[in-house]
């Protein structure tokens, strides 16, 4: 999956782009330009990991605990 799908697949799912940068470490202005597909360049892989990584997590988590305290 690329992290255009990444970040709209976790949008979907109710992460805002503060929470997935907070997640992630990807900078919001990123997780923005790759939610609007206004990245211009490749991502790094490292980014991709990273927003994987997250939606791994989200999905492994019970329903409706996608915001934890």
């Amino acid at each position: 999956m690329n992290a255009n799908n990444i970040v709209r697949e976790l949008m979907s799912l109710g992460l805002t782009q503060r929470e997935i940068e907070r997640r992630s470490g990807v900078k919001q202005c990123v997780v923005s330009a790759l939610n609007t597909g206004r990245y211009g360049r490749r991502t790094p892989y490292n980014t991709v990991m990273s927003l994987q990584r997250v939606l791994d997590q989200v999905k492994a988590q019970p329903e409706g605990q996608n915001h934890p305290s």
